[in-house]
């Protein structure tokens, strides 16, 4: 209970952080992705009305999603950085998953109807005009995505935001499809073959719904709580290498992402004769050395088991008055025999 008596635990705060509205913080960089993406949607659409092309139509089409995107992506980012409170003790971080879920669908519907316009055209080709101006407007606005989207994985990349990575690979997909867009408009100036904007537009719109599929999936397996596998290994080789004497094993090893935070459980087995003190000590040396590789802000769950005989064979305790049978050698802590919900024992694996 804290000071004032609250029955809420002071980890578990109800006050909002303060707000930043710090260009380098993640509410602002996507503040700026806002903004300035509600501008390149309207430098696109012009380069659309110039010229009535079918694949600048796609690129104005697609920035739509983005400026959509980005708007829910700041709400969804403003909830996940609130505390964890009674109603989510988890926090709220697993909006970030939604959110790039939404987005992964909204560019996928924008890929279908663009692939439904460019197959009108390909059957009746439309005439094209000011397609010179039109194509350096969409190069500059593919240019500044590609800047934002650089931004925003890095953005995205220190803070372990999935929106603000979900978002900036989107507008790099849109840099890289602005880019073909533009190729393909200049090859149709040179050779008047006007069903290349049409053969463009499918193009483009193949690589942005491949992007919205990424996210949809990506989003999926977060909801899921699907594990990483490779952000497993590194915990598991972080606690075999620092592997201290009483930690005579560990089991049902489990990793979940909440957005951008983490939250790690496990079972540790312990000599049963360790008084409390000793339990706790051990549970933080454990605990310090999984917060080193998933970061200082992970939430740690340890449940503590004691040790059995059938552990004697693996366990380093150097003066154990209580051992059945002498240290052989280390019980392997590996995957498999780490996240399975069983202590270890029975024969050692060959080394």
């Amino acid at each position: 209970m804290d000071p004032k008596g609250s029955n809420i635990p002071a980890r578990m705060s109800t006050t909002p952080p303060p707000s930043s509205t710090a260009g380098t913080s993640p509410l602002g960089v996507l503040r700026w992705v806002l903004g300035i993406g509600a501008v390149l949607m309207l430098v696109k659409f012009v380069a659309w009305l110039l010229t009535d092309s079918t694949a600048i139509l796609t690129d104005a089409l697609e920035s739509i999603v983005n400026v959509i995107a980005a708007g829910f992506a700041l709400r969804s980012l403003q909830l996940a950085l609130l505390p964890r409170d009674e109603n989510h003790p988890y926090g709220h971080g697993k909006i970030e998953f939604f959110s790039a879920g939404l987005e992964g669908l909204l560019i996928l519907a924008a890929a279908v109807g663009i692939i439904i316009k460019a197959l009108r055209d390909l059957w009746e080709p439309q005439p094209l005009g000011a397609l010179e101006l039109g194509t350096a407007l969409v190069l500059a606005a593919g240019m500044v995505n590609g800047v934002l989207g650089f931004w925003l994985l890095r953005k995205g990349r220190l803070s372990g935001s999935l929106i603000l990575k979900a978002n900036g690979q989107h507008l790099l997909t849109d840099l890289l499809s602005s880019i073909g867009l533009v190729a393909g408009l200049v090859a149709l100036q040179l050779t008047g073959w006007r069903w290349l904007d049409p053969v463009v537009a499918l193009v483009m719109a193949g690589v942005i719904g491949r992007t919205g599929i990424q996210l949809i999936l990506q989003a999926y397996s977060g909801l899921m709580d699907e594990s990483d596998y490779s952000e497993l290994e590194l915990v598991v080789h972080a606690v075999a290498t620092a592997r201290r004497e009483a930690w005579v094993d560990v089991h049902n090893l489990r990793v979940q992402r909440y957005g951008s935070h983490r939250h790690l459980d496990a079972h540790i087995t312990l000599p049963y004769f360790y008084t409390l003190d000793q339990v706790h000590r051990e549970v933080e040396a454990f605990e310090g050395v999984c917060r080193q590789v998933l970061g200082p802000d992970t939430e740690v769950f340890l449940h503590t088991d004691p040790c059995r005989p059938i552990g004697c064979s693996h366990c380093r305790m150097a003066n154990c008055a209580v051992r059945t049978e002498p240290y052989k050698q280390d019980y392997p802590w590996v995957l498999d025999t780490v996240m399975p919900n069983r202590q270890h024992g029975g024969p050692l694996a060959q080394s």
